[in-house]
């Protein structure tokens, strides 16, 4: 997997507000269509909990998880938002904006399948 820095859209935001660009084609026109959060009980721990939630379907909340199992994070809290481009992307193939938490910073990057 492939991390990417995002960039923001200038030409498509209102009142100076920036636009998150695409992560293939630059385009500003994306949609979340997704969302997964992953809650440590704390620093280190190896249970907390995962909540999910994904258009069409059911939301999720597991209680007492292995947080290893998908957390952006190999210590700490992490979230994945899915979103899909209106220029280049289909709903079933969304890309993954990731922001996790490691040693007092947040991490922000696209994944993206290589």
């Amino acid at each position: 997997m492939e991390k990417k820095r995002p960039e923001f859209d200038p030409d498509h935001g209102a009142d100076n507000r920036p636009v998150l660009a695409c992560p293939a084609c630059g385009f500003g026109f994306m949609h979340q269509c997704g969302v997964e959060v992953f809650s440590r009980d704390e620093e280190d721990s190896e249970t907390g909990q995962h909540v999910s939630v994904n258009h069409g379907e059911q939301a999720s909340v597991t209680n007492v998880v292995t947080t290893a199992e998908g957390n952006p994070s190999r210590r700490r809290d992490g979230i994945k938002i899915k979103f899909w481009c209106e220029d280049c992307r289909n709903k079933e193939s969304p890309y993954e904006l990731v922001i996790r938490q490691h040693k007092g910073n947040e991490h922000m990057f696209w994944l993206l399948d290589t």
